[in-house]
């Protein structure tokens, strides 16, 4: 009976109209569905367009096939931090309200402004919530250049999560590699029971992204590629994306591979990729640049033949799980990466992932090695992928059994004072 199922509440900061909502968020819930009865609180950015009506219409239907509840608030920006403030102090109200009259559960928050959401929610109704760490929010915008160390929102934030650590029912990370620095974190809090830990890095659905060779077909015919072998990056190009660096490894590749072209699925404006395509002094006939849409991405990458992704290694970053890593995978394709980026350096023991140094002499040395990567054939990737990045196969099972331990324990009476040594 869906009744029987326990009632979630599934926080997201991030709208579900958005592509990193639909492939992150909405794919994990529908995905849990079965077991459990979601509702999903996101906050969208709304501009009231008929377009925008529309694909909230086709949303709306997409959910109530899964049997999914969806409450939307308005994300709001600006002042950064009262605008913050306000959305928290309006979630908790909404979401208090939502769990009293459903029987919630169990709160799942997906990153920092969702926990304290799921904490002061926690503190009026008693639910116990799963803190879904997407990433160290301090640490990833002092290495962004967005904050400053040591700055006021710097401090306020490492005094909230440590106080949405130290109350969490389940963690959740994207890496192992940060486990170590979360488990300082917790010391300092002196929390020594353990509770329940994941780790789920960024997964893909594996029916949606896979080798197929008509598609493949259409867009190379599209996109005039012929039989030329293709290098593919997806995703953004400012901040963290090391595309100077990513532009050398290509450069180098075309000398072991002169038909070489470079396919950029970009998701944001065109005008800086193409100022940083001539700098680096790569021809128009060598690259296509495409603003790809979520729904049109597995067929891209099924036209191209290797993926990359350099990333700025930094204390943040070891937290990260590029979802391009799983798709690129799940799609066939062996990947370049640099070094120092989460649990990459793992993937390297996979024999689908060639890992280096983000250097020049060390791009230089392994970008001339690209024809064994070409040779590869799309199996061992694929299968990389089915181990490490599987939606049903790698995200359910842990996020099920993770949900299972915390509603074993029962939601505490208070905010406990020792906090998470993590499961070993």
């Amino acid at each position: 009976m869906k009744s029987a199922r326990p009632h979630v509440l599934f926080i997201s900061y991030n709208g579900l109209l958005e592509p990193l909502g639909q492939s992150q968020a909405l794919a994990y819930v529908e995905e849990l569905s079965e077991s459990y009865r979601y509702t999903v609180l996101s906050y969208e950015k709304l501009d009231g367009s008929a377009a925008e009506a529309r694909r909230i219409e086709a949303l709306e239907e997409r959910l109530r096939r899964s049997d999914i509840e969806w409450v939307r608030l308005r994300y709001h920006k600006r002042p950064s931090l009262a605008a913050t403030a306000y959305d928290v102090a309006v979630g908790i109200r909404v979401a208090s309200r939502i769990v009293r009259e459903r029987g919630t559960a169990l709160l799942h928050a997906r990153g920092y402004v969702p926990a304290a959401i799921a904490w002061g929610t926690h503190r009026r109704c008693g639910a116990p919530y799963v803190f879904d760490v997407r990433g160290l929010q301090a640490e990833e915008y002092v290495d962004g250049g967005i904050w400053k160390p040591g700055s006021l929102p710097v401090r306020l934030t490492k005094r909230v999560e440590r106080v949405l650590l130290r109350d969490a029912a389940g963690i959740v990370t994207l890496t192992e590699a940060i486990r170590p620095h979360l488990r300082t974190l917790l010391r300092e809090v002196s929390r020594e029971e353990p509770v329940p830990w994941a780790v789920v890095p960024c997964c893909v659905d594996l029916e949606r992204f896979r080798p197929d060779a008509g598609e493949r077909r259409r867009v190379r015919a599209e996109l005039a590629l012929g039989e030329r072998p293709t290098l593919v990056y997806s995703g953004s190009v400012g901040t963290w994306y090391m595309v100077p660096e990513m532009l050398g490894y290509y450069r180098e590749a075309k000398t072991a591979v002169p038909e070489l072209a470079l396919l950029l699925l970009v998701n944001g404006g065109r005008g800086a990729v193409d100022s940083t395509l001539r700098a680096h002094g790569i021809p128009d006939e060598d690259v296509r640049v495409v603003q790809a849409t979520p729904e049109s991405m597995p067929g891209y990458l099924a036209a191209a033949d290797v993926g990359i992704s350099f990333i700025r290694p930094c204390l943040s970053k070891l937290a990260s799980s590029p979802t391009k890593v799983g798709e690129y995978l799940a799609s066939g394709l062996p990947v370049v990466l640099n070094r120092g980026i989460g649990d990459s350096d793992r993937l390297g023991e996979s024999g689908a992932v060639q890992l280096l140094e983000a250097t020049a002499p060390h791009i230089a040395g392994a970008a001339r090695s690209l024809p064994s990567l070409l040779e590869l054939g799309a199996d061992l990737p694929r299968r990389v992928a089915e181990e490490e990045f599987s939606l049903a196969g790698v995200a359910g099972p842990r996020y099920r059994a993770l949900y299972e331990a915390v509603l074993r324990r029962g939601a505490p009476t208070e905010p406990r004072e020792a906090l998470l040594a993590g499961s070993r």
